[in-house]
């Protein structure tokens, strides 16, 4: 067992990488032999995307007086804020959102994007769980996302008898029919592969979990600010046309 009194050394290496314009930024180690400032986040690019990689190696004696070490590693993809002033809780660190869910007796479909699904370079892939209350965990095929279209996920309810347990469907639009429990969970898993310096990298984004009550709530409101904002342009147009047909 690692304890603190057994480990004789710790080596941490914190590399960041700027996923726009693919290039390893800068590395920081905090060895025996080198300190540097770890985590120095000056010089930054602001609006841009950045994949924060730190690298653990723990040096270890047993008690017969062997010597191991053990190595992990932990990723973060996050965005730089565009400006001073802004609220410091809030971190854009999510790298896929869901687009829509369909559900029928026998399958859930789940359509997701990616914030990069304009570049070409970057390539995002999913692991996607449903987990259902108690009737344990049926995982869908990993996919690699489309570029230009939301990628959907199939779930195959066939596996489990959830026809008796998810009576919910939206009354207010047929054609979407959405059945659900309030705890059954969806997770997906993204990761981002690309090639930074001539050389791939697969970096581990964070992972999006929610229940399928509140993965439908959040399309909602998201589809509802879309709304909100093409009614302002809507009215900021007619406004104008009122304004120039008084002037003239």
């Amino acid at each position: 067992m690692i304890k603190a009194s057994n480990v004789s050394k710790f080596d941490m290496i914190v590399d960041i990488f700027d996923l726009n314009i693919f290039r390893h930024f800068r590395q920081t180690e905090l060895t025996t032999d080198r300190v540097d400032q770890l985590f120095l986040f000056d010089g930054l690019t602001p609006t841009t995307w950045f994949a924060l990689r730190i690298q653990y190696r723990l040096h270890y004696k047993h008690p017969n007086g062997s010597k191991s070490d053990i190595s992990t590693k932990q990723d973060l993809i996050f965005k730089t804020k565009n400006g001073d002033g802004l609220d410091n809780s809030s971190i854009e660190d999510q790298i896929i959102f869901l687009d829509n869910i369909v559900s029928t007796s026998d399958q859930l479909e789940i359509s997701i994007k990616s914030v990069f699904q304009d570049n070409n370079r970057m390539k995002v892939v999913v692991v996607p769980e449903l987990i259902l209350c108690d009737r344990g965990v049926i995982k869908a095929n990993a996919l690699q996302l489309n570029h230009s279209t939301a990628t959907v996920i199939y779930f195959d309810l066939r596996k489990v008898n959830l026809k008796q347990n998810l009576p919910y469907a939206n009354p207010t639009n047929p054609s979407h029919q959405y059945h659900h429990h309030s705890c059954s969970t969806l997770c997906l898993y993204p990761y981002i592969k690309t090639k930074i310096d001539h050389k791939d990298e697969l970096f581990r984004g964070i992972a999006w979990c929610r229940s399928l009550e509140e993965a439908q709530n959040q399309i909602l409101l998201a589809n509802s600010g879309n709304k909100n904002s093409y009614f302002i342009i809507e009215y900021i147009y007619i406004t104008l046309l009122l304004f120039k047909y008084l002037i003239f």
